[in-house]
């Protein structure tokens, strides 16, 4: 049996380390963007707070700016903040059959069929929410108001099939 050289050893590394870096940086590509943006907060500066007023649609004078999926631009506020926070994972149907959600060890809620942990109120998806559970991440400083945090909760159950309500 022949050995390999040094220098043949080395290229196979080299090979493996190349691989291994283009999908590390690939993966990090997914995941940065597939995860919403966290506004940039610096410690003196004051925190803008949303209002209703800020998710409504633009008036029909104004010219349309589109300002991504078009379920962002459509339906409720909670439709719109599940569309931009929690359907990547959970699915815009709340099934969690996306991609990511397939991507994931711990795999997210299917919020319509699933079994969940806990109590099914508007008070814990409120708190779920701002806290965040398990691999979920906690979105109490992107969703701030008391009316965007229910609006939100009450979207989510209401994906809730008429089986397991």
């Amino acid at each position: 049996m022949e050995e390999k050289t040094d220098s043949e050893k080395n290229a196979g590394r080299g090979r493996i380390f190349a691989i291994g870096t283009a999908l590390t940086v690939g993966l990090c590509g997914l995941v940065l963007t597939c995860v919403p943006e966290k506004p940039e907060i610096g410690a003196g500066a004051a925190r803008p707070q949303r209002t209703e007023a800020d998710m409504r649609p633009a008036q029909a004078s104004a010219p349309a700016t589109p300002i991504g999926p078009s379920e962002l631009r459509q339906g409720s506020t909670g439709a719109r903040l599940y569309a931009r926070f929690c359907a990547g994972c959970h699915g815009a149907d709340g099934k969690a059959q996306t991609t990511m959600a397939r991507m994931m060890t711990a795999r997210p809620t299917n919020l319509a069929d699933g079994p969940w942990s806990g109590p099914q109120t508007r008070e814990a998806v409120i708190e779920i929410v701002k806290s965040g559970k398990g691999a979920m991440p906690s979105y109490g400083k992107e969703i701030s108001s008391e009316a965007e945090l229910g609006s939100l909760a009450d979207h989510v159950l209401s994906l809730r099939s008429e089986k397991v309500k």
